[in-house]
C-alpha cells in the first residue's frame, strides 16, 4: 500500500508531516478517461450530437404523451353520443414489418343521419362482423368508437 497523492511539509511546531493533496474531481476528470488521447474537435461535436439525440427523443416522446393527453380529455369532454347511422367505408392498414411485428388497424367509416361523416379506428371482431350498407346506432365519445348495433 502506497502513500495517498500529498506532500510533506514543516508545520507551525516544526513537525514534519505529510499534507494530502486530494480534491474532489470535475466534469473533465470525470469523463476524462472516456476521451483520453480524443481532440477538442472531435470531443467538443461528440458532445453536442449525443446532447442533440437526447433532447429529439425526450422531446418526441413527450410530445406523443401530450398529444395522447388531450385528445383523452377532449373525448371526456365530448361525452357519449348514440345517432342513427349507414357504414359507408371499410378500410385496413398495415402497420409494422421490417423488424417488427405486422399489425392490422382496422376503420369503419360513417355517415350519420344529418350528412357529417367520421372515421373510427375499431378492433377486429367489430370490422369483421360489419359490411357496407349496414344501417344502426353508432355510439362514440368525439374521436373514440365505442359500438356499432345494426338495425
Amino acid at each position: 500500500m502506497g502513500w495517498p497523492d500529498g506532500e510533506f511539509r514543516q508545520d507551525v511546531n516544526g513537525n514534519i508531516v505529510y499534507e494530502t493533496t486530494s480534491h474532489e474531481p470535475g466534469i473533465m476528470e470525470r469523463i476524462s478517461g472516456f476521451f483520453d488521447g480524443a481532440p477538442l474537435w472531435f470531443v467538443i461535436p461528440f458532445i453536442l450530437i449525443m446532447g442533440l439525440i437526447t433532447l429529439t427523443f425526450v422531446f418526441g416522446i413527450g410530445s406523443v404523451i401530450i398529444k395522447s393527453a388531450k385528445e383523452k380529455r377532449s373525448n371526456e369532454a365530448a361525452g357519449i353520443l348514440t345517432v342513427p347511422a349507414r357504414v359507408f367505408g371499410k378500410r385496413e392498414e398495415m402497420r409494422g414489418g421490417g423488424e417488427s411485428r405486422v399489425r392490422t388497424v382496422y376503420h369503419l367509416a360513417f355517415e350519420l343521419e344529418n350528412g357529417e361523416r367520421k372515421e373510427f379506428q375499431v378492433e377486429g371482431e367489430h370490422y369483421g362482423v360489419t359490411a357496407e350498407g349496414d344501417s344502426g346506432m353508432l355510439t362514440f365519445m368525439g374521436t373514440k368508437f365505442e359500438k356499432f348495433e345494426r338495425a
